[in-house]
């Protein structure tokens, strides 16, 4: 499937874009937060707002608003003062 896998990263879930009723371990608040925030499609991340996203070594990938295809691997989205730890396929 297209849809990635994203962790919350304030909660102890997994769960995949598109079954957000269906996610354990993370609060509803987190689910909020994050379905608000971004989405990940396959390799694509989008940020639905201003944000910032690091590959696991602290380096900028992306900053700014919108749609960036990044290669296979864990990466970390900061948007409004939260933070979420994001697996791209």
């Amino acid at each position: 499937a297209e849809d990635g896998i994203i962790y919350s990263g304030g909660g102890n879930g997994w769960f995949l874009r598109g079954l957000l009723s269906e996610i354990t371990g993370v609060s509803e608040r987190e689910k909020l937060i994050a379905s608000e925030l971004y989405e990940v499609f396959g390799s694509v991340v989008e940020l639905k707002v201003d944000g910032e996203i690091y590959d696991p070594s602290g380096r900028l990938r992306y900053t700014g608003k919108g749609r960036v295809s990044l290669p296979a691997g864990v990466y970390f989205v900061r948007a409004r003062r939260e933070a979420f730890k994001v697996i791209v396929r």
